[in-house]
């Protein structure tokens, strides 16, 4: 494992101490230890960090810009963990997916997380694994069977399963059935339960038997968890370096044979797993949602994922943890997850999901409206602590030549905060004109690249800022209900004084226009718009949901 620290001697006197430890105090290698860079783009100098890293390390993995974003996750999904904890039996199951069903709501993925396997019982920690096979107590007809129901009942195409890197984190259990079975694939480190084998290929025998299972009962996708905690296996008796890696690429094997990219990964941002992702695409980003505890736990984890995407974005999708749609801090995390890119899905009491806060980040089939990359925090934002100094938590993202900045409430001690947002906040934004749309005050300004907008949070408070460049006296935003809003337009194009734009489904459209529009039409029929300070705003028929196209002539 590597890290850098600061001294109190200045860098240009070789003021940063690089440390450096495989756990194994025998062990020694020989090899790149560190890239360094300079230049004005903090964010250019991460990517290209990372993609001489990894050249540097033998190409053990690939950077998410080269492999693709997994299909389950372009659509909005369900974990059943804080649903249910260890309790996943199939009434708990069958009960949220009920609720999906009378809500209406699109589902695309749901994912069986812990307790659903055959393991000793206790705490989760410490549970070794028996079998393969789903624990009878808790799904008596069998995981195929529930597999089946789920599906019908809540229309999800994709249904997965939650493991761990170890099987479960206490590890195969030495004495069982699936020990005997599975003898030449397991390796004994310092637990007493046995792990897939560190130190070789063999190891990906173990999960290629393991999802052979799964897959004759219908799971299309798993959540491999604890993966760094196969550290404290094998301190002392193997290189972390290797031993690691070689756990990751195993299970890699054997889940792309099976499943694809269909993988989340999960407690696994140390450096010998995130630098061996070489077809799976999706990182969790930060400790568990609602841990710790309480109002801060929501504060940090915010500004957890915002940071963390500088290094985990260029391996992969941040995944910032399942949430709950309901709630104090719900707002906040549901921007959060719009800004994100990366996988959005809820857990918790499925009859208290807030439903139409939900639909802010959906279209009406389900699917996410996503930035083109993952958010990343604003230059002004990059050396201050937010948790602790009374600023905004900004962050910002791209879709096409529009941009969105997240300003966010993370201040630890619940006060409030000021700050201001500029449409150069955007990295990269083009033009001199902007029209600036903040989600939820409906309030527009028309700005400069450099021009400041304030804003003002009250504790746990989000704003959404909506930066769209003003071309020949136009800006669309697209529908105004959805956060992501330009997302919903699938073309636009002005000829002379017209713009003319399709959206894919229908709702209250907005644009901004120099001057009020001498005519508005939707698909052909001539409407009047509301207007206010420059927002042209249009009612368009959301159902049944199809494309629409807007006509303003100004």
């Amino acid at each position: 494992m590597g890290w850098a620290r600061g001294t109190n001697v200045p860098f240009s006197a070789g003021g940063v101490t690089v440390v450096l430890t495989a756990r194994a105090p025998w062990s020694l290698r020989r090899g790149a230890l560190a890239v360094f860079g300079a230049g004005d783009s903090p964010y250019a100098l991460v990517a290209g960090a990372v993609r001489l890293g990894l050249v540097a390390m033998g190409n053990p993995g690939r950077l998410r810009i080269e492999k693709p974003f997994p299909e389950p996750f372009k659509r909005v999904g369900f974990c059943s963990w804080n649903s249910f904890y260890e309790n996943q039996t199939t009434p708990n199951l069958m009960a949220a997916a009920h609720s999906f069903a009378d809500a209406k709501f699109p589902l695309g993925f749901m994912i069986i997380d812990a307790g659903w396997q055959t393991a000793s019982p206790g705490n989760l920690i410490f549970s070794t694994l028996r079998s393969f096979e789903a624990d009878t107590t808790k799904i008596p007809g069998g995981l195929k069977a529930l597999v089946a129901d789920l599906r019908r009942t809540t229309g999800a195409q994709w249904i997965g399963v939650w493991h761990s890197l170890q099987g479960t984190p206490g590890g195969v259990d030495p004495e069982s059935p699936l020990a005997k079975a599975e003898a030449a694939h397991l390796w004994r480190g310092n637990h007493p339960g046995l792990i897939p084998d560190p130190t070789s290929n063999r190891g990906a025998e173990f999960f290629r038997n393991y999802y052979q299972y799964l897959r004759a009962n219908d799971i299309d996708m798993v959540k491999v968890d604890f993966q760094n905690w196969s550290e404290s296996y094998v301190e002392g008796r193997l290189p972390l370096f290797g031993a690691i890696q070689q756990s990751v690429t195993n299970f890699h094997t054997a889940a792309t044979e099976a499943f694809g990219d269909r993988v989340i990964n999960c407690m696994s941002m140390g450096q010998n797993a995130i630098f061996s992702l070489r077809n799976t695409n999706v990182v969790r980003n930060s400790l568990d949602y609602l841990l710790p505890p309480g109002p801060v736990g929501h504060r940090r984890h915010m500004l957890n994922n915002i940071f963390n995407a500088v290094l985990i974005a260029q391996v992969a999708y941040p995944d910032f943890d399942m949430w709950e749609s309901y709630g104090p801090f719900a707002q906040a995390h549901s921007v959060l997850r719009a800004l994100g890119g990366g996988p959005v899905y809820i857990t918790g009491d499925v009859a208290k999901q807030d439903w139409a806060l939900l639909r802010r980040l959906i279209l009406a089939d389900g699917t996410v409206l996503r930035t083109d990359a993952p958010v990343l925090p604003t230059r002004d934002a990059l050396f201050v602590d937010a948790g602790q100094v009374s600023v905004p938590l900004k962050g910002f993202a791209r879709m096409g030549a529009a941009g969105v900045i997240g300003a966010f409430n993370a201040l630890e001690n619940g006060g409030t905060v000021a700050g201001v947002v500029r449409p150069r906040d955007v990295e990269g934004m083009q033009g001199d004109r902007f029209a600036v749309f903040e989600h939820f005050s409906r309030r527009l300004v028309v700005a400069g690249g450099n021009d400041a907008i304030p804003t003002r949070l009250g504790p746990d408070r989000p704003e959404l800022f909506l930066v769209v460049p003003i071309d020949r006296g136009f800006a669309p935003f697209g529908l105004l209900d959805k956060y992501l809003s330009p997302r919903t337009i699938h073309a636009q194009r002005i000829s002379g004084n017209t713009l003319t734009v399709e959206l894919v489904e229908g709702g209250r459209f907005g644009a901004y226009v120099d001057g009020p529009p001498r005519s508005v039409t939707v698909d052909g029929a001539v409407v009047q718009p509301v207007l206010r300070d420059g927002l042209v705003q249009i009612d368009v028929d959301p159902n049944p949901a199809r494309p629409h196209t807007i006509t303003i002539t100004r």
